[in-house]
């Protein structure tokens, strides 16, 4: 009779510690931030409740105090072991961090709630338990520093040590991560142990059921290939997950990475080859680049896990080469047409009075377009090859600028000067264009030099600067040579002659910069 009264009374004594707790979530304002959990997620990620806070000397309890917990992850091992979600920081209460336990002190009626401390379980090194009596109690030793908790019930003792244990083994792995956001793999290392062959069987059923038609005969078609990458993008990041998860294990689960790159990596690898395979011709600079930085970007990741594919790495360097054959054609013939349009330029004058056309502009406007977006890119090999390029159209430009100069003699005086003027202009645009790369840790200095040769850019502009010179000097003496037309030399002003001689060239050095009047006064 007095041993049923006591289980009546400790039942009364839970259900209304249970209000009470309930209570406080709502005094704190933490049950605003976890009620849009849904109620089994958040039953299991979440830990909190009353109890005792002892003085040094003894187990007897002196202070109550209300604890809470929330992890990313369960906190009871049951779910741990068949949950494998994840809930977001999103839902965690201000100021609050996921893995660590908060404990509060309560006024009397637990009207006045006051944070006491906090403790990190990545700070933990280790938890112990010990009965007095009837008094129950767990110590947490961090860093140098012993927390202690306790209760007259046993297993209220063991609910917060266990979910204390799997908040810590949480936050640690997530720290020890390479992506910061880890699986939890406890239901695959299981089945892997079990029965590996059927673990594998079920990975590429699911996966088969992602990429293939209903009849598993085609591949499921997408009109756009980021649509086809955002599938593959669910599978790849789940599989770095479970490698990341894998990785924290101690020891290391190399073995499951391996059967996944066995697996799953190859039917991405397949999935990758077929998308190419069938829609390489339609495809342009902007869908390459799209696959390219999605497989470098996966390359990389498994690289950083310790596992590379030769055939993704080969897949790679066909998307580069592919995409700079595809800038060629699309810049080649838009250079082409401002060299056409050269011919019939309108020549402006700057403001220091030097004579000039727009085609440095549009010429770099062209490469920048095209730059811009991948000169802060990681991508090396992609940035170079694509700098190489620019260099061979800006070559291809130069050439054909030499070959018009030299075999049109239509060309005006004034025209010539402009050519000549922009020569610097286009030191310029390309300094402005290398610029970027001066802040890309991946490339070095060298490796733009080789890429972009701007000296033979300088050698071959003093090729075209000295026929430029011999058209501007000719067309500059025929003006004047009508000066010297008399029958009878010895009848000429030479100093009157020479005087206009002068003034003309000096009206047509006017129109030059400075490096252009230099070597015409050469």
């Amino acid at each position: 009779m007095d041993e049923g009264k006591t289980h009546v009374e400790m039942d009364e004594k839970l259900g209304n510690q249970k209000k009470q707790s309930e209570n406080i979530l709502n005094v704190t304002g933490i049950w605003d931030y976890i009620s849009p959990i849904p109620d089994e997620m958040r039953d299991c990620r979440t830990m909190y409740g009353f109890l005792g806070k002892p003085n040094r000397s003894s187990l007897k309890i002196e202070k109550k105090r209300w604890v809470f917990l929330i992890s990313s992850r369960p906190l009871s091992q049951d779910a741990y072991l068949e949950d494998h979600s994840e809930i977001s920081e999103d839902h965690l209460p201000h100021l609050m961090s996921f893995d660590t336990v908060y404990y509060y002190s309560t006024g009397y009626n637990n009207d006045e709630v006051t944070l006491a401390g906090e403790i990190s379980t990545l700070d933990i090194d280790n938890i112990t338990t010990s009965s007095n009596g009837d008094m129950h109690s767990f110590t947490i030793d961090a860093k140098s520093k012993k927390y202690q908790f306790v209760s007259k019930r046993r297993f209220i003792i063991e609910q917060w040590v266990d979910a204390i244990e799997l908040s810590t083994k949480t936050a640690k792995e997530k720290q020890s991560s390479i992506t910061g956001k880890i699986k939890n793999i406890s239901m695959i290392i299981t089945k892997y142990e079990m029965d590996r062959d059927q673990l594998l069987e079920e990975l590429e059923k699911d996966i088969d059921f992602k990429l293939w038609n209903d009849d598993m005969s085609n591949y499921k078609e997408y009109e756009e290939v980021h649509l086809t990458l955002e599938v593959l993008s669910e599978i790849k990041d789940d599989m770095v997950y479970t490698f990341d998860a894998c990785m924290v294990q101690k020891p290391p689960r190399k073995d499951i990475i391996e059967m996944y790159m066995d697996s799953v990596n190859v039917k991405i690898c397949e999935r990758l080859t077929y998308e190419w395979d069938s829609k390489v011709m339609l495809m342009n600079p902007l869908d390459i680049l799209c696959l390219l930085e999605w497989v470098y970007e996966y390359y990389t990741l498994l690289k950083k896990f310790g596992v590379t594919d030769d055939a993704l790495n080969n897949g790679y360097l066909t998307l580069v080469n592919a995409y700079k054959r595809k800038i060629h054609m699309q810049i080649y013939p838009m250079i082409t047409n401002v060299l056409i349009r050269e011919r019939d330029a309108k020549i402006e004058e700057s403001d220091s009075g030097y004579l000039y056309t727009h085609s440095p502009n549009d010429i770099f406007k062209i490469f920048n377009e095209v730059f811009d977006i991948l000169s802060k890119k990681p991508m090396k090999e992609l940035v170079l090859g694509v700098l190489e390029i620019e260099h061979e159209v800006f070559s291809q430009y130069q050439r054909a600028l030499h070959q018009m100069i030299s075999m049109d003699t239509s060309l005006k005086l004034d025209y010539l000067i402009a050519l000549n003027n922009n020569f610097s202009k286009f030191f310029d645009r390309i300094e402005i264009l290398l610029e970027p790369l001066k802040y890309n840790e991946n490339i070095t200095e060298q490796e733009v030099e080789e890429a972009f040769d701007q000296r033979t850019v300088q050698q071959y502009f003093a090729k075209i600067t000295t026929k430029v010179m011999e058209r501007i000097t000719e067309q500059t003496w025929n003006e004047v040579g009508h000066y010297f037309l008399r029958t009878n030399y010895l009848e000429l002003d030479l100093e009157n002659v020479l005087n206009k001689c002068m003034k003309v060239f000096d009206e047509k050095v006017q129109l030059m910069n400075k490096q252009t009047a230099r070597e015409v006064w050469k």
